[in-house]
């Protein structure tokens, strides 16, 4: 397997194979909490 990452684009750089342990991360550590984001 090849893997091409362009780094000086402005989107996400990386390789991710699987998100599961990250968003289940997030999911426990966001209970209880909110954020608001504004357009820059």
């Amino acid at each position: 397997m090849k893997i091409q990452l362009n780094l000086l684009s402005n989107k996400n750089s990386g390789y991710f194979p699987d998100m599961k342990n990250a968003r289940a991360f997030v999911k426990e550590h966001a209970k209880d909490k909110s954020a608001h984001f504004s357009p820059a």
